[in-house]
């Protein structure tokens, strides 16, 4: 359809007014959607900002966890790498005094031969004589006799006829 025209000029000087007015509101209200686009903007960057600080402060306490960890793990790889050298300059210790008493004659052998026997028949020989005085010192036949007669006279006859047979 089409507008009839007004014969009335404040008619027509009112809708250009209202035109007018559309287009400063429009302008206004598209100022005010950019400044609130703006305060968006910058209160999201500062929340961006407040987790990567965040995250910053909790990437360097794991930084900071995974160097004591790997200080550890070293410290302890030292420990380890000590301990496994030690044992084997003690095993070639003793592999070197194997093969000297291996390579040395018979006779000189540490352990073997008539010399071995005697000593060690010297050696346990004084053991078994103190033996012998201390058993003795320490039993009387009045003492010990009794002792063993309770012994058996204690066990149930039904435990000496199973350990019997």
């Amino acid at each position: 359809m089409t507008r009839r025209k007004s014969k009335n000029p404040n008619l027509k000087l009112a809708t250009r007014e209202l035109g007018d007015a559309t287009e400063h509101i429009r302008l206004a209200v598209g100022q005010k959607v950019d400044e609130i686009g703006a305060l968006v903007t910058a209160e999201l960057d500062k929340a961006r900002q407040a987790v990567s600080t965040k995250q910053g402060k909790a990437r360097r306490k794991v930084d900071a966890m995974l160097k004591k960890a790997e200080k550890r793990l070293a410290k302890a790889g030292n420990k380890a790498s000590q301990a496994l050298h030690k044992a084997v300059r003690k095993a070639q210790n003793t592999l070197d005094t194997a093969k000297k008493a291996a390579q040395a004659p018979v006779a000189k052998r540490p352990g073997t031969g008539k010399d071995a026997k005697d000593s060690a028949v010297a050696k346990k020989a004084p053991a078994r004589k103190i033996a012998a005085k201390t058993a003795s010192v320490r039993r009387t036949p009045a003492k010990s006799a009794p002792v063993k007669t309770a012994a058996k006279t204690a066990a149930p006859a039904g435990v000496n006829s199973v350990s019997g047979s």
